[in-house]
């Protein structure tokens, strides 16, 4: 790293606690310059998704090709998400088992998939209380 890079890493191995939740650093989330190590792995668990983590809008359109270029497939949907947590901070003080996140996505392309939707929640997960993610999901040609 250069010395400025240097300069925004603490190399302590001690990091401060939080008093109520001995697993989190003592710096609410956010963190600031110099980064621990530990804090640094909280930066990047922000980064394990593509959505940010505020309620928000998502319009998305995707397409795969073939080995020759062509496009094979396209898709478009918008996703509406909304965070229960305000920030990142609470959502680490989130009561474990409550839903930190409800995402709806409608489809509507290609035409064979206009009208299909999806319902996510995800709930705040902890050591001793694990949830995978609920996904519920509408199709008009099954119903």
């Amino acid at each position: 790293l250069s010395e400025s890079g240097r300069g925004a890493i603490d190399l302590r191995t001690e990091t401060p606690r939080d008093t109520a939740i001995p697993y989190l650093p003592a710096e609410t989330y956010p963190f600031a310059p110099p980064y621990t190590a530990e804090e640094i792995g909280y930066l990047a668990f922000g980064l394990d998704t593509l959505r940010p983590r505020f309620s928000h809008i998502w319009p998305s359109t995707g397409l795969s090709m073939t080995a020759c270029g062509y496009i094979a497939y396209t898709w478009k949907n918008n996703t509406a998400v909304l965070y229960r947590p305000k920030d990142g901070n609470e959502l680490f003080r989130f009561p474990a088992g409550k839903e930190s996140m409800r995402a709806f996505t409608q489809f509507t392309n290609p035409p064979e998939s206009a009208g299909q939707q999806q319902l996510w929640l995800e709930y705040r997960t902890e050591q001793d209380f694990s949830k995978k993610r609920e996904r519920y999901s509408y199709r008009p040609t099954l119903r």
